[in-house]
């Protein structure tokens, strides 16, 4: 009898899976594509040992920038002028590929919060981050000197404020 009762919960767990979709903390249902969507990340963060970006591959392009915290950080704020040294992993928008990555066993990547030396929206969603944050920063390609939108997951290290 309890085995019977027990392959009954089974069989119905495995049911109310096949529907499409689960309602998340929030009331939200989330569908499959999602569901597939965030096992793909999760297996390519456990794949390559880091955090990426949790939305490629998306449909669509990036009209403007998003800039979502995953972690708020305690030190201090990075400003426009500031030295900042980050950690992070990129990957294009609409497909999900890794584009470059800093990350443990690669380096860390020192440089101005500036808007000279390369892409001015990675540099606006790093402004105002704070040293031991995380944040998650999409990046359409108008912002950037790349031919795709790009979506980042970046750590501030460290920084010297030099405001600007």
């Amino acid at each position: 009898m309890k085995f019977s009762i027990s392959v009954l919960g089974v069989a119905a767990a495995v049911a109310l899976l096949g529907c499409g979709g689960s309602e998340g903390a929030d009331g939200t249902t989330a569908s499959s594509a999602d569901d597939q969507r965030l096992a793909a990340n999760a297996a390519l963060e456990a794949e390559i040992g880091h955090p990426v970006p949790k939305v490629p591959p998306q449909e669509g392009k990036l009209t403007e920038l998003v800039v979502r915290d995953v972690k708020v950080g305690k030190g201090p704020a990075a400003q426009w002028g500031d030295e900042v040294d980050v950690r992070y992993v990129a990957r294009v928008y609409q497909t999900g590929k890794i584009y470059a990555r800093h990350w443990e066993g690669v380096g860390t990547f020192l440089f101005n919060l500036d808007g000279k030396s390369f892409g001015v929206g990675w540099q606006r969603g790093i402004e105002g981050m704070r040293v031991g944050g995380r944040r998650e920063i999409l990046v359409p390609k108008h912002l950037l000197f790349e031919d795709n939108d790009v979506a980042y997951m970046v750590t501030l290290l460290w920084l010297e404020q030099r405001g600007g």
